[in-house]
């Protein structure tokens, strides 16, 4: 090889790893900008990339944690189902989805990974990429959803008053059981067992609930026991249509109580 032949050579050699190097700073920019973690680690389990999102989770710096597993991280336990995890992605060779609850310094998160296998330039797995985010609060504030719905669904399938969801055409969505208790079967219309004398005044009750989207209330006398039960209900529209919030209502909530005595019929209906 001539003189020029090895100067050409060391010059293509030093203008790729310049090009290596801007992209691996753009890379990092990129990764550091983002609010998820995202990371980079070997075969071995080490890691080759932490960024600055994935520092802010686990309150370790990118110094503390390259060169090192998930131990340096994580207590042994979550290490140990993290490093297992990373493996069965390797073999398998493709992307996977999933929660993972974690402990670091004692403090318990969970996380919502996405991990995947990189491959080297010969075509062999070479390590496992990630982004990771913190979903804890989110996991919360599902907890004490789901906790109010039983309450809620417990409070209506125990309550003597009727408590029904309605679309605004008054077509049934939801009946509470008080309701299948009386009649014998849900349902399927608000006026479905209304009287014959009665429906076309709780027809335009209910219309006129719909359309003014506001608290209001009816009294009747006198009350036809035979007819129409005394009853106090209350409905409530919602300002969603589907999933796409117009400020329009969309469904409406009503309660009423079963047959008594009462010496009238006395509706209150409010849309919100």
């Amino acid at each position: 090889m001539t003189e020029s032949d090895r100067a050409e050579t060391e010059f293509n050699r030093k203008r790729a790893e310049e090009e290596l190097r801007r992209t691996w700073e753009l890379l990092r920019a990129v990764a550091d900008e983002v609010s998820d973690a995202i990371f980079v680690k070997d075969r071995g389990g080490k890691y080759l990339v932490f960024n600055k999102a994935a520092s802010r989770l686990t309150g370790k710096s990118a110094a503390e944690v390259l060169g090192r597993d998930d131990t340096a991280i994580f207590d042994l336990h979550s290490a140990q189902d993290v490093m297992q995890r990373d493996r069965r992605v390797m073999e398998a060779g493709v992307a996977e989805t999933q929660e993972e609850d974690l402990t670091a310094d004692g403090v318990a998160r969970t996380y919502l990974a996405t991990k995947a296998p990189y491959y080297d330039e010969r075509g062999n797995v070479g390590g496992v990429i990630g982004i990771s985010r913190d979903i804890t609060d989110w996991k919360r504030a599902e907890a004490v959803l789901r906790d109010r719905e039983e309450l809620y669904r417990l409070l209506t399938e125990k309550a003597n008053d009727f408590i029904r969801l309605h679309d605004l055409t008054g077509r049934s969505i939801y009946c509470s059981p008080s309701v299948e208790r009386l009649y014998g079967r849900v349902p399927t219309t608000l006026f479905e067992f209304q009287h014959p004398d009665d429906a076309e005044i709780c027809r335009k009750w209910w219309e006129r609930c719909a359309d003014e989207f506001r608290s209001w209330w009816m009294a009747r006398k006198p009350c036809r026991t035979s007819k129409s039960m005394c009853k106090r209900s209350t409905a409530i529209s919602t300002p969603f249509r589907g999933t796409k919030c117009t400020g329009q209502p969309a469904s409406a909530f009503s309660t009423a109580r079963p047959p008594c005595s009462r010496p009238c019929l006395l509706i209150r209906a409010a849309a919100t």
